[in-house]
């Protein structure tokens, strides 16, 4: 595997999802002095199934429009401190995309409170038109989200500090503590104690 600099595709290092499911077995060095290394990895764990989350088609100002996402983490109740992979499913609507997108997801609470947050470049110049096609993303889900409700967004944007957001899907995080009955100060002896 190679990381080719404008290609959207992610170093291996810098892909939490992928350190946990794949170990590096080879390394060959490259043909040219300047050239980086040829990496081969082996799979040491099996990645979680992909679930997927039917939502219409959510359609972008610049002529892309996502058709469907799909995640190898639990949207309801939302999983939390791990590393997450999303994949999004386009349509390129009509027109080329001339220069490379810079795509975001965000998982957020509506306080504004943040379970995920990761973006990459990704270049749409070259794919066909009025084809479905697919994306995988991955996502640091917080280690312990409040409860609630969180909507799940994608971002798209020639800048990554100015994207267009659209709400694709929600997520649900309850509560971690759990109910108890029991004494409680100026209650009585037998009150119910909620989170």
């Amino acid at each position: 595997m190679r990381s080719r600099p404008g290609t959207g595709i992610p170093r291996p290092a810098a892909d939490s999802w992928f350190i946990a499911h794949y170990a590096e077995v080879t390394r060959f060095a490259g043909a040219a002095p300047d050239e980086e290394p040829l990496l081969v990895f082996a799979r040491v764990e099996v990645p979680p199934p992909l679930e997927e989350t039917l939502i219409g088609l959510v359609r972008y100002p610049n002529g892309l429009a996502i058709n469907g996402i799909s995640t190898d983490f639990s949207l309801d109740p939302l999983d939390a401190g791990r590393p997450g992979r999303v994949e999004l499913e386009w349509w390129l609507e009509g027109g080329e995309v001339p220069e490379p997108q810079h795509v975001a997801i965000r998982i957020q609470s509506r306080q504004g409170t943040l379970a995920a947050l990761e973006g990459r470049e990704v270049d749409f110049s070259r794919w066909p038109q009025r084809r479905l096609i697919t994306t995988f993303h991955q996502v640091d889900l917080a280690p312990a989200p409040a409860p609630g409700i969180y909507d799940v967004a994608v971002g798209i944007g020639t800048d990554p500090f100015n994207l267009t957001w659209q709400t694709i899907a929600q997520a649900r995080c309850r509560s971690r503590t759990p109910f108890t009955w029991g004494p409680s100060p100026g209650r009585g002896p037998s009150s119910a104690t909620w989170p």
